[in-house]
């Protein structure tokens, strides 16, 4: 490869991608990220990439040493935010050379279940998952030459890992989100002190090479590790922080320069309601009074998960449920960035189990409970409470509605309802 060459690979295709993503109608703007192409490009030649992209993905023979990952600089020249991703431990030329690497489509489900429960469970954070299972493998057609097993389908294994991301608490980072995060770890500086039972932690994005850093702090975790103590009590920069779990602080977008966190420590589980679970970018988490306010930035689905000993909703969700496990966990998404509004009922008069609307707002006056609705998907959500009276009427605007008992539970379903409204309940 010289300079030549290295236009008409990386260059030439770049301007090929963004005019025909714009001529088919889907501009992307500028091509910022980079995934390796089938051979794999030497470690000492990661400049020419540092100059035209900022996020690269890359395997190869280089991986079998420990070394390129994260915001990578020995080998990016002057480019020092250049961020490197290696997306498998050892090349993949091993699997197409070698004719024993083949299973079953029970097998790589059995195995990929198995690496992904050990990542989860054993070691939690600081992993990124990536399901390499190469078409040489896993690979539906016949290779010629070589003797492999050849599956009818391997939906299954994709059905399966589909499950588990949907019922655990992942962290899902968009490219952007991901690359900042790296940059951020690698160039923030922080120092800590602790007296057992307290923890002060300091982090200052003064020396960080890009001023807009502190803004993608949100989603990151504290973790307090080597003790057997629980978080109480959590300050960002003197104010209290409602957003944390037994072992981990959830943190919002920081300040541009020094951020001082206070970590108080306990023998006993905090019983405060919190955030305790978010998924994607969080811009912002304040408590006002028992309300606590948060913003979620994504480009997808982001679910968020509160603890709530006590009956509580989420303004503006598309859909939440309250203490399915009886353990007083109150979970909900949303599908685009949503300003959001943990609110507590106040009592057991009225409970909002389950709902699969976008809640806007919940009222209660003279025996009535008001919601304000979204109806996106009305043939398949439905809506379900607990009530200690008997209810009299439910309406839908001037139009009454039916409904049904399910396990002590009133649920209502959303067939034929539509767009945004009031939906009623009279209590007697």
């Amino acid at each position: 490869m010289n300079e030549e060459r290295w236009k008409e690979e990386l260059d030439e295709s770049v301007r090929e991608i963004e005019f025909n993503t714009a001529d088919y109608g889907y501009p992307i703007g500028k091509v910022m990220w980079f995934i390796n192409p089938g051979n794999t490009i030497p470690m000492d030649d990661y400049e020419q990439i540092a100059r035209r992209f900022s996020f690269y993905m890359t395997h190869g023979f280089e991986e079998d040493m420990p070394l390129g990952y994260g915001n990578l600089t020995w080998f990016a020249g002057p480019y020092k935010d250049f961020v490197v991703v290696e997306n498998s431990p050892s090349p993949d030329y091993q699997w197409f050379y070698d004719p024993t690497w083949s299973y079953t489509t029970q097998q790589i489900t059995a195995y990929q279940e198995a690496i992904f429960d050990h990542m989860y469970r054993n070691i939690g954070m600081g992993v990124l998952y990536n399901q390499m299972w190469h078409d040489y493998s896993i690979i539906s057609m016949p290779q010629r030459g070589k003797e492999r097993i050849i599956n009818e389908s391997n939906l299954a294994m994709y059905d399966a890992m589909k499950a588990r991301f949907a019922t655990s608490d992942i962290y899902c980072p968009t490219p952007e989100d991901l690359m900042q995060k790296l940059r951020i770890l690698a160039q923030w500086d922080y120092r800590w002190e602790s007296d057992g039972e307290t923890v002060d932690l300091l982090l200052n994005f003064g020396r960080c090479h890009l001023d807009s850093l502190f803004h993608y702090a949100g989603g990151m975790g504290v973790r307090m590790e080597n003790t057997r103590l629980f978080i109480r009590e959590v300050q960002i920069n003197g104010r209290n922080h409602a957003a944390y779990s037994d072992r981990v602080v959830i943190l919002p977008n920081l300040e541009r320069g020094e951020n001082h966190i206070r970590i108080r420590l306990s023998d006993k589980p905090s019983t405060q309601p919190r955030l305790t679970y978010v998924s994607k970018r969080i811009s912002r988490v304040v408590q006002r009074g028992e309300q606590i306010e948060f913003s979620v930035l994504t480009r997808s689905r982001a679910r968020f998960a509160f603890y709530s000993p006590c009956p509580a909703v989420i303004r503006n969700a598309d859909g939440q449920e309250w203490n399915r496990k009886g353990d007083g966990i109150l979970r909900g998404y949303v599908d685009s960035d949503r300003a959001l509004i943990f609110q507590p009922l106040g009592d057991e008069e009225f409970v909002l189990l389950r709902c699969g609307f976008t809640l806007k707002d919940i009222t209660r006056a003279r025996g009535a409970v008001c919601l304000q609705l979204a109806v996106h998907d009305s043939e398949n959500a439905e809506l379900a409470f607990r009530t200690s009276k008997k209810v009299r009427e439910i309406r839908w605007g001037s139009r009454p509605l039916q409904w049904r008992m399910r396990g002590g539970s009133v649920v209502v379903s959303g067939a034929g309802l539509k767009g945004e409204g009031e939906m009623v309940i009279q209590l007697q």
